[in-house]
């Protein structure tokens, strides 16, 4: 996925309108994004991701090889937090440049800055909707959901198995694949245009 992400770690806090995203553990976080990025990749090559035995083992904190309630929401917390962060980085990254540009905007440029910002306002809405009633109520439903055996707990097989289109989707994780990659896209070539390497660039292709 050239030119995708950013190759540093998430730097600053998610907006206040998101506060409530804080992620759980830092390191953890960071674990998560690794993740998460790795199920870009995959979207953006049109396979599924194969994450979510790693995703279970880094939320299993107790130990017992079922995930509790409590365990998952730590889990979401963490998960939209760092897509909230990598989303608003991209949005200053984008700022930057358009005051960086020393040339006259084209009509071609003009829909372009139109076409990303629809596409960024289109995850923070999504990402929006994904605090709903809060992340302690979806960390229940989903919890519910994955327990097919109904014996309460939730398996790193269960986990494993539904956990794909409940938790990150393909159509949504193609959305995200799709608007990071014109970001990348979109910085290498505003680097090319001041004669900078672009693989020196912050906000260049990703690195897991």
């Amino acid at each position: 996925l050239a030119g995708a992400l950013p190759k540093a770690e998430p730097r600053g806090a998610p907006s206040d309108a998101f506060a409530a995203a804080a992620p759980s553990d830092a390191f953890r976080a960071q674990a998560m994004r690794r993740l998460w990025v790795r199920c870009l990749h995959t979207a953006y090559a049109g396979a599924p991701p194969d994450v979510f035995d790693a995703m279970f083992d880094l939320y299993d904190a107790s130990g017992d090889r079922s995930l509790e309630i409590s365990e998952l929401e730590c889990l979401l917390r963490d998960l939209l937090s760092v897509r909230l962060a990598e989303l608003e980085r991209s949005e200053r990254r984008h700022l930057q440049e358009r005051r960086l540009a020393s040339v006259a905007t084209t009509v071609a440029e003009f829909w372009e800055d139109e076409a990303f910002c629809t596409q960024a306002q289109a995850l923070r809405e999504y990402y929006k909707n994904l605090t709903g009633d809060g992340f302690r109520a979806r960390a229940a439903v989903l919890h519910a959901a994955l327990d097919t055996s109904r014996d309460g707990r939730v398996t790193k097989g269960e986990f494993a198995h539904l956990a794909p289109a409940l938790l990150l989707p393909g159509k949504e994780l193609r959305m995200e694949a799709t608007y990071y990659e014109q970001v990348g896209r979109r910085m290498g070539e505003a680097a090319r245009a001041r004669g900078e390497d672009e693989s020196d660039d912050e906000g260049g292709c990703v690195q897991q």
